[in-house]
């Protein structure tokens, strides 16, 4: 507890050093005080202390292995905290690294190019109860792209949605696939054909748009709106949307949020508030609206009283007020049917990329338009208060619809039709100058910036989306098909770590390129010596221990890393000053011997000139007594 109140990890290693390795993750998870019981780890989580919690994480998933058996602290972790992901995820997210990787083992050796990883990820995707674990939709709540994309979180995905999910999926679409086909028929095709007097045509097309008997699944809430549609004549595809509909929302979690309050109020109408934050149940409220607004307006409903005379028609005076608003309705169901279809791009993780890239640049393009809408209703009523002969921009509407044209290149008249009149040319100039050359450059630039920001983590959005997806769909998975899922991943398995290394079970093994992990060092922790679960790790490091007290007075444990690279800094540290002591040494030297030369050579230029000067008073006197007293010399020879 002392070194979780100082956030030191080597204070925690030190002190979980001493317990049996049989107990070890035991002593980091639980202590029993009386009848009171803490987790060191939680508290470490709880009050912030972030270092000694990774020291403890790192310490759990850390595999170590004696001459009998493999200790591993996963099984003890997900025992004792099941909701690890989850209080990791909101109070301590810098630590999700350390745990997933905790709990992936890369082999050093390669073959034929090809490395054994071993994801142990039992725990991340059932509990111990055999249901769906909830470590999926956590992460895709923290809506993190970073760490979705983890290679643990991506095998987890794409084994869900491989396993589970993909079918279920494409199953849950079949009905929408066909209700989007039958209202293409009805409403796109078969009426075009032109051929009024096919009766047979005609009858086609009534029996497309009308249902009378609906299976919703069991859903006895609906049973009200089932009688008013059937007995509305209400068409088929409207029912294959109302049952998506309610499919999508689930009755009970709207019962939920009306019983809590959780309510935003839309035209007077409160509607569940988690709802409306998702696109696609937007999307689905609004093709709704208009499906109902199509059954209220349906032609054939109006023309039904000569129908027994001139057969199924929508071409009767009954009709006629309401086939123009009818015509909206459908127009605006098929594009919202053609919308809500985008989500099968979930299938390629590319394309996903690709379409969570165009709703993200969308918003810049919404910026645009209201920039744009400003300048035409500006410039649309600016120009309406002139007085001019252009019949084209009389009127604010009119003269809007002309700017407009004018910016996208729709325009078909001349502008040299201005010249007449210098008040209507100039500030038609001033708006094609604002909108086409500034503001559409402008969008450019915006899209290129909003691009540039999403393209980096465009892989990790739309494994958000997945992951959303397959949290959303496991909800509805039978419990029956989760278990056969569950038992076909064998997590009861041992699985090798090299080759005739069997170790550990609950894990997937796959193999990966080996450049994409180059691993020169194996990450397993192996001991020899006794192997009983009574005794420390570190007995087989005793003598090591103490001839580094004895002989350089710090001691090395076992993983202490922090207390490695402290040693280190001091000995650059101490390096530095030496090497400064060391100059200024031979700096001092170098000045001295600078100065021994100078005064050396001083003496010796003395020496030289007094030399020469005794040399040269000696080589004289005999001249000079020569010169002098020539005859002394004849005179004594």
């Amino acid at each position: 507890m002392k070194a979780i109140n100082a956030n030191s990890a080597s204070l925690l290693r030190r002190a979980v050093a001493c317990a049996p390795r049989g107990e070890r993750a035991v002593w980091l998870l639980r202590i029993q005080v009386g009848t009171q019981r803490i987790s060191p780890l939680s508290w470490a989580i709880e009050s912030g202390s972030f270092g000694a919690a990774r020291a403890m994480l790192e310490d759990l998933l850390t595999i170590r292995a004696d001459r009998e058996r493999y200790y591993y602290g996963i099984d003890h972790l997900f025992e004792n905290h099941p909701d690890i992901i989850e209080r990791l995820c909101v109070d301590a997210p810098s630590l999700l690294n350390t745990l997933l990787h905790g709990l992936v083992w890369r082999s050093r050796r390669t073959v034929n190019g090809l490395r054994r990883v071993n994801f142990f990820v039992k725990y991340l995707l059932v509990t111990a109860e055999g249901r769906f674990a909830k470590a999926l939709d956590a992460f895709a709540q923290a809506n993190d792209v970073k760490i979705i994309s983890h290679p643990v979180l991506v095998l987890i995905s794409d084994t869900l949605w491989a396993g589970v999910v993909r079918r279920q999926f494409i199953v849950s679409k079949l009905d929408f696939l066909f209700s989007l086909l039958v209202f293409m028929l009805c409403q796109a095709i078969l009426p075009k054909l032109g051929n009024e007097s096919n009766k047979g045509l005609a009858w086609s097309i009534l029996v497309g748009r009308l249902q009378f008997i609906v299976d919703f699944k069991g859903h006895s809430e609906l049973a009200l709106l089932k009688a008013m549609f059937v007995f509305a004549f209400c068409e088929e595809f409207v029912y294959d949307a109302v049952r998506q509909v309610v499919e999508r929302t689930q009755i009970t979690s709207w019962q939920g949020a009306y019983r809590t309050g959780d309510t935003t109020k839309v035209a007077g109408v409160p509607l569940p508030t988690t709802y409306l934050q998702d696109q696609d149940s937007q999307m689905s409220i609004l093709l709704l609206l208009s499906l109902i607004l199509m059954c209220i307006s349906e032609p054939f409903y109006y023309c039904l009283p000569s129908i027994s005379s001139t057969g199924p028609t929508e071409e009767c005076d009954a009709a006629q007020p309401v086939i123009g608003r009818y015509i909206i309705f459908s127009m605006s169901a098929m594009v919202l049917h053609w919308l809500l279809l985008v989500d099968m791009s979930v299938f390629s993780t590319g394309l996903a990329a690709f379409v969570l890239v165009c709703r993200h640049v969308i918003s810049e393009v919404g910026k645009f338009l209201v920039a744009m809408v400003f300048l035409l209703l500006t410039f649309a009523s600016a120009i309406s208060c002139l007085k001019h002969n252009s019949k084209e921009l009389d009127s604010v509407l009119g003269a809007a619809n002309c700017l407009f044209a004018l910016t996208v290149g729709l325009y078909e008249g001349d502008y040299r039709d201005f010249l007449l009149d210098p008040t209507l040319l100039i500030p038609v100039l001033i708006f094609v100058t604002l909108s086409a050359i500034l503001l559409i450059n402008l969008l450019i630039a915006q899209l290129n910036c909003s691009y540039d920001y999403v393209y980096a983590d465009m892989l990790g959005f739309a494994r958000l989306s997945r992951a959303a997806l397959i949290v959303d769909t496991m909800s509805s998975c039978p419990a029956g098909r989760f278990t056969k899922f569950v038992a076909g991943l064998r997590f009861q398995k041992l699985l090798e770590f090299d080759e005739g290394d069997v170790g550990l079970g609950g894990g997937i093994q796959t193999r990966e390129f080996a450049n994409l992990n180059p691993i020169s060092v194996d990450t397993i922790r192996r001991f020899g010596g006794a192997s009983s679960p009574q005794m420390q790790w570190l007995r087989t490091y005793i003598m090591r221990y103490f001839f580094r007290l004895a002989f350089f007075s710090q001691p090395e444990e076992e993983g202490d890393e922090e207390d490695k690279m402290v040693r280190i800094q001091k000995l650059l540290v101490l390096i530095n000053k030496e090497a400064s002591a060391s100059e200024k040494v031979e700096k001092r030297l170098q000045r001295k011997s600078k100065d021994r030369a100078t005064v050396a050579s001083t003496v010796d230029g003395a020496i030289h000139s007094r030399a020469s000067a005794g040399q040269s008073s000696l080589g004289e006197e005999p001249i000079k007594s020569g010169i002098s007293n020539p005859r002394s010399g004849s005179e004594g020879h």
